[in-house]
């Protein structure tokens, strides 16, 4: 889990961003999202939250990007409940990147 947030792009032209590294190996998935995915509620209040995304990415873990994608919105869109819908208070945007090349080629 990385921890750097920021000021979603595109909104001021000159903003600074905290930069950071990290290591990613074949197999290994990026998710990257906007706080309308953890901050989604339920009828009685309670947030989606990392947790349960955490908990979501452990379960999901052998699907494709593209399928990983579908399912983790279809989860937190019925997190409110079918019979008890509430509206979602902040947009959702994800990102689902899957590394699958240690060693990235570029085409000649």
């Amino acid at each position: 889990m990385l921890n750097e947030s920021g000021l979603l792009l595109g909104v001021r032209p000159k903003e600074d961003y905290i930069q950071a590294e990290f290591p990613l190996r074949a197999g290994d998935r990026l998710l990257i999202y906007t706080n309308g995915l953890t901050e989604a509620t339920n009828t009685r209040g309670q947030k989606y939250g990392e947790a349960r995304l955490a908990d979501f990415m452990n379960a999901h873990e052998n699907v494709s990007a593209d399928e990983f994608a579908e399912r983790l919105l279809r989860d937190v869109n019925d997190w409110p409940g079918k019979d008890k819908p509430q509206p979602q208070a902040d947009d959702i945007t994800l990102v689902v990147i899957d590394v699958a090349n240690e060693r990235l080629q570029s085409a000649a």
